[in-house]
């Protein structure tokens, strides 16, 4: 067995969980910190690839600016959701 396998699963079965609670979680917030962490993996696909300009290009620019700005969104426009409390 290649070294390459267990490091392999372990990015898969990261990228595909956080991808399935991206879709199914109900905050906004989770879901796109868990939306980052899927792109994270993909980013680790490449890198096993032997690509790591390609690595770096999707961290800084799927991870870095659009993750980040999804959950900036989030935060500014429902910010009355974020810090209420729930009412009975």
């Amino acid at each position: 067995m290649v070294m390459h396998d267990p490091v392999f699963l372990a990015v898969s079965a990261l990228t595909v969980g956080s991808a399935i609670v991206a879709l199914e979680t109900r905050e906004l917030i989770y879901g796109g910190i868990a939306l980052a962490i899927s792109m994270l993996g993909i980013a680790g696909f490449f890198l096993l690839l032997d690509s790591p300009f390609v690595a770096m290009f999707q961290i800084l620019v799927y991870v870095g600016a659009v993750a980040v700005l999804i959950i900036f969104t989030v935060m500014l426009v429902r910010t009355q959701a974020l810090f209420s409390t729930k009412e009975d």
